[in-house]
């Protein structure tokens, strides 16, 4: 059974939950006919696709199920899933932020060679409790998800964990971990500041990465993207 078949079905249950049109688009924010878009293959937001499976009573989980390998429910435990008692626990969309999960990956080795400035928007997104940000420092509004490459960082970073990232947090506060710019490389580094003015870019897996220096002069060629907040990983 493939997602869209899956979708389509919560649909029908939508219209056996609500058996009035109106009242669909009402609580979907949808018409039925854009609905019907969706479930034929059309791109749909996650938003609507946690109301449809809140209103329709189909869990989520088996909606998504391995399907949308582009969509990540992160800080969600069951959503709109009855228990054995039959009780329902719905999502209301507004409680979470959808922070767009961009295809650069951030490179926790040699460096990717792609900047930020090239970025033309995103058609992925991982959600998160909006609370859950706040509670961890992250401003929702500037949170972006990347993914990090190489072997630079381990044994804390791993190549292909999905790293969360503040964008306010654009200046050198501590020796947190970074996603930086530097001649094109987009890497996750920690930093080092030193007396003299130069900056010390170190990696985790120090037996094989050694610290790389910039010198005072060409710090302008360095540019701090955001501050890595979270990562996660599958196992």
């Amino acid at each position: 059974m493939s997602f869209q078949d899956r979708l389509k079905f919560a649909h029908l249950r939508l219209f056996h939950e609500i058996d009035d049109e109106r009242r669909i688009e009402e609580v979907i924010g949808r018409s039925e006919k854009q609905i019907a878009r969706y479930t034929s293959g059309s791109d749909m937001p996650i938003s609507v696709l946690l109301k449809i499976a809140e209103w329709s009573r189909v869990p989520l989980d088996w909606i998504l199920e391995n399907e949308l390998k582009t969509i990540n429910i992160y800080a969600i435990k069951r959503p709109t899933l009855p228990n054995e008692g039959g009780q329902v626990f719905p999502v209301n969309a507004e409680d979470f932020s959808f922070v767009p999960r961009y295809d650069v990956r951030a490179s926790a080795g040699p460096g990717a060679i792609v900047a930020f400035d090239d970025i033309n928007g995103s058609s992925q997104f991982v959600a998160f409790r909006t609370e859950w940000l706040h509670r961890i420092g992250i401003n929702p509004r500037r949170a972006e998800a990347l993914i990090a490459v190489g072997d630079s960082m381990e044994p804390t970073i791993r190549s292909g964990d999905l790293l969360l990232i503040d964008r306010s947090l654009n200046e050198f506060k501590d020796e947190g971990i970074y996603v930086i710019v530097l001649a094109g490389r987009v890497l996750v580094k920690r930093i080092q500041l030193r007396r003299d003015g130069s900056a010390v870019l170190r990696s985790d897996n120090t037996e094989l990465y050694e610290d790389e220096v910039v010198p005072a002069h060409d710090l302008g060629d360095l540019r701090i993207e955001g501050r890595v907040m979270w990562f996660g990983r599958t196992i």
